[in-house]
């Protein structure tokens, strides 16, 4: 939610801050391809809102697979 709310603000730092959080959180988990993800969104962050809002969905299709993967575990 805070990354959706930093997206349409269009706020550069605050969408950076939200992408960097993930994206260690990611590869400390060993979800590497969302923090690839994550960390194109972090280097990208003077992106337009409508390519950043792209990038959300990816990153949010990719955390449904994710949690898909897990859901047996959990």
């Amino acid at each position: 939610a805070a990354w959706r709310s930093a997206c349409s603000l269009s706020s550069e730092e605050d969408w950076r801050k939200q992408a960097h959080a993930l994206k260690g959180m990611c590869f400390n988990l060993g979800a590497a391809r969302l923090g690839e993800l994550c960390k194109k969104a972090q280097e990208t962050s003077h992106a337009t809102m409508t390519e950043k809002q792209q990038m959300l969905e990816v990153i949010e299709e990719e955390l449904k697979r994710i949690a898909q993967f897990l859901k047996p575990y959990l």
